[in-house]
């Protein structure tokens, strides 16, 4: 089905994967490396949620979100804590030859 026939149907239809970074230029330079984005919008300060976000385009045309903590009391900046980030890291092999991959236990 194409994007016109779900948005009719009442389907809702896939826009973008947000991806929580430390940090907007670091998190930039990761996923511009492994997913292979090189279109990137301004950033944009986004005060109501703490956050700064920015937007990404792979060549296949997936859209990117990343978002950034705003300030120490950001709700990101919880979601990208030490113990979180142990648990996830669990998810990505780094004796893999490329680059976060993923893999099932």
């Amino acid at each position: 089905m194409d994007q016109q026939i779900l948005a009719t149907e009442g389907y809702m239809t896939f826009d973008h994967l947000g991806v929580l970074v430390s940090d907007l230029a670091h998190g930039r330079s990761i996923l511009s490396r492994a997913l292979g984005i090189r279109h990137w919008t301004v950033e944009f300060d986004d005060p109501v949620n703490d956050v700064f976000v920015q937007f990404g385009r792979c060549a296949s045309g997936m859209c990117y979100e990343a978002v950034a903590p705003r300030s120490p009391e950001s709700p990101v900046r919880n979601a990208l804590s030490e113990a979180a980030c142990k648990r996830a890291s669990r998810l990505v092999r780094t004796d893999s030859p490329a680059p976060y991959r993923i893999f099932s236990p």
